[in-house]
């Protein structure tokens, strides 16, 4: 709900009244915001006054909001730092966050206690300044989107906290012996820091798609339900870049497309012209992809792969996630159709 707010500020106000509903599959429980993990992007104005109104559904766990990339001038205590700047929300219990969007740019919110950030609890937080950046022409630009990626692990986060604080991982604390390397074992320097994940990674999420058979995203990615964002013939779009992982730096790639790196943690910056680029966790980059005046199928891969193999010369093989980038005027090379738009 948006209306207008005292001295001119737009009062924008989130109230999700189903705030972290909890699931299970077979090994994972997963935060939900308002039904939705990573939650729908906040989109609000420079300057604007905001407040997002959490309520906690939870049954047992308290929890934080942390919009990670805002200034917060003056309203340190909202910044959301479980028992540093605030007592957690209880279950049943409900906050109110007020704070000015003081930064323009790409940024997220996360939950700031535990391992809530891990189980799914995250989302994209655009801070749009359309007076010093004015939206450009559509035939100049196009249509942007949030890409919120996550290294999802095969064990439940919890169990890899305790696991990591015991140290009770069955190979990577050597409880096998002379056999542990013969199974995955967590890249690690020489002062004990991590390469890359700590745990083994199930998939790379995209938004809130993925696949768990690496055999099928790189044999046959376009016939999976995979992410998809949409693009015309020599239209520019922009991507907004943002690792939500725990602990994989990933490499990001675009099939047969160059791409612009207009913007770094929110900061514009000199365009740079790129094949890849590689984003830690936390990290946000905004980059500008060209339609191809002629591209030759409807379909190209954006590829985000894993790091260890290259950061700690290990043979563990990189983890692949596969987004889509659809061209709608083209033809579907599985069938006659032109892919309708979005």
């Amino acid at each position: 709900m948006t209306t207008n707010g005292p001295q001119g500020y737009q009062l924008v106000d989130y109230e999700p009244n189903d705030f972290n509903k909890v699931i299970k599959n077979s090994n994972k429980f997963v935060n939900l915001f308002v039904f939705s993990s990573p939650a729908q992007p906040i989109v609000v104005p420079f300057g604007a006054k905001v407040i997002l109104r959490v309520q906690n559904d939870l049954m047992q766990d308290s929890i934080t909001l942390h919009v990670h990339g805002m200034q917060m001038k003056g309203t340190w205590y909202m910044d959301g730092a479980a028992f540093v700047t605030q007592c957690p929300i209880a279950p049943r219990s409900r906050f109110a966050y007020r704070f000015i969007a003081d930064t323009p740019g790409t940024h997220w919110f996360h939950g700031h206690l535990g391992v809530d950030r891990a189980q799914g609890f995250l989302g994209a937080f655009i801070v749009k300044d359309i007076q010093r950046f004015p939206l450009p022409q559509p035939n100049i630009m196009g249509r942007e989107y949030a890409v919120v990626m996550q290294d999802w692990t095969l064990n439940d986060a919890k169990e890899v906290w305790l696991k990591q604080k015991w140290r009770s991982w069955k190979w990577q604390d050597g409880y096998d012996g002379a056999d542990k390397n013969k199974c995955w074992n967590a890249p690690v320097a020489a002062d004990g820091a991590y390469f890359g994940s700590s745990a083994i990674v199930r998939s790379i999420l995209i938004n809130d798609k993925g696949w768990h058979d690496q055999n099928d995203i790189m044999i046959r990615p376009n016939t999976l339900p995979l992410e998809t964002f949409r693009i015309r013939r020599d239209e520019t779009i922009r991507l907004r870049l943002i690792n939500g992982g725990v602990s994989q730096q990933l490499m990001v790639s675009i099939n047969n497309h160059d791409f612009l790196v207009v913007a770094a943690d929110g900061d514009e910056i000199i365009p740079i012209k790129a094949q890849m680029i590689i984003l830690f966790p936390g990290e946000r980059y905004d980059i500008l992809i060209q339609g191809l005046n002629n591209p030759t199928k409807s379909t190209y891969s954006i590829i985000f792969e894993t790091m260890e193999y290259l950061v700690a010369k290990t043979s563990v093989m990189p983890k692949f996630g596969v987004a889509k980038l659809v061209y709608e005027d083209v033809r579907s090379e599985y069938g006659n159709q032109v892919l309708e738009g979005s």
